[in-house]
């Protein structure tokens, strides 16, 4: 964006997505696709990183409700 107060908030959604989204899929990937020591995956984490993940959309979707992107 051109504005500051549209950059600072393009800023804040990106640190978000690296500290709280990326927290969530890192769960899938290290409990689904690569179990340690060969372990069973780990259906709740899995499932709780889903739920989380659908929450995080579900709330970026009413942040963002009021521009055309």
């Amino acid at each position: 964006p051109r504005d500051i107060a549209g950059r600072a908030r393009c800023r804040q959604l990106e640190a978000a997505a690296d500290e709280i989204l990326f927290s969530q899929v890192w769960t899938l990937i290290d409990r689904g696709f690569y179990p340690a020591g060969g372990a069973a995956r780990d259906e709740a984490a899995l499932a709780g990183a889903r739920a989380a993940i659908g929450r995080i959309c579900d709330e970026r979707e009413k942040d963002l409700s009021d521009r055309a992107y």
